[in-house]
């Protein structure tokens, strides 16, 4: 039995952008006639390949090839199994790890969107991941919601669940950060490193208006308050997290400190 530990990054112009998401696979001694299941991990894990999964490109090998022994793993009937810290940021993905795809045969699907014995394969697993679950409006993954795309009701409810789900994503990197997966602490720190002040220059943004997902310099401003103050509130836990893993040159990005009620009196009245 083969074990897989897969990192997907979050796709520009979705709330996922910029994230690192990991998932940990394990092969049945059918694949790929079976789809892949989740592992539980009673020891730890020797995997046998690491993948990252950039945005628009195929999928590279990330790490050395190592033995897989078979007493380390107990496996249950879930087929993948998803890093989630306690936090939900997807109708698909649950904080207990839990993972739905029709692909894995864990939801219901039509029967061209279910694993084909000895056709399917893990790379289509993990490009579904990523461009149809970690989408740009990740609410209408919910089959009771599908139908109210496009309605002014539902594109306001897509909007809210998509700025919580941001909210959630930078969360997820703060938990990444502190604790990598085994074996990919190298490429976590040294992602969050170099993408430090990329994802505070666009956090700075929302904290000014831009909705979830746009382009810093889109002009487009339609964020709500409580997202704004949010990403804001957060921004200063973000910052200590870069600079826990020697991001350099990002005090800069930190909010000013709210003023205290006899600030304000007391700026009220020198003016």
């Amino acid at each position: 039995m083969d074990l897989l530990r897969a990192v997907i990054i979050g796709a520009e112009g979705t709330p996922y952008h910029d994230g690192l998401f990991f998932f940990n696979v394990c092969f049945p001694n059918n694949y790929p006639h079976a789809p892949p299941i989740k592992a539980l991990i009673s020891c730890k894990w020797l995997f046998k390949e690491d993948v990252v999964i950039q945005p628009n490109s195929a999928h590279k090998i990330s790490s050395e090839i190592t033995s897989v022994q078979k007493h380390d793993i107990s496996a249950s009937q879930e087929k993948v199994h998803y890093h989630s810290g306690g936090l939900r940021i997807n109708p698909n993905l649950y904080n207990s790890g839990k993972f739905c795809l029709s692909l894995l045969n864990t939801w219901s699907g039509a029967k061209n969107e279910q694993w084909v014995p000895g056709s399917s394969t893990m790379l289509q697993v993990l490009v579904s991941i990523q461009g149809m679950i970690l989408n740009e409006k990740p609410y209408f993954n919910e089959p009771g919601y599908a139908d109210s795309s496009g309605s002014n009701h539902g594109e306001k409810k897509s909007l809210q669940y998509s700025e919580q789900t941001l909210v959630y994503s930078l969360k997820t990197m703060v938990y990444t950060m502190r604790k990598p997966p085994k074996h990919f602490e190298d490429l976590v720190i040294g992602y969050f490193r170099d993408h430090a002040r990329a994802i505070l220059t666009t956090c700075k943004a929302y904290t000014k208006g831009v909705k979830v997902g746009c382009a810093i310099d889109s002009g487009e401003e339609a964020g709500s308050w409580w997202f704004k103050s949010n990403v804001e509130g957060y921004m200063k836990t973000l910052i200590g997290a870069f600079k826990e893993i020697g991001a350099e040159n990002v005090d800069e990005f930190m909010p000013p400190t709210p003023k205290s009620l006899a600030q304000k009196i007391w700026g009220f009245f020198r003016s």
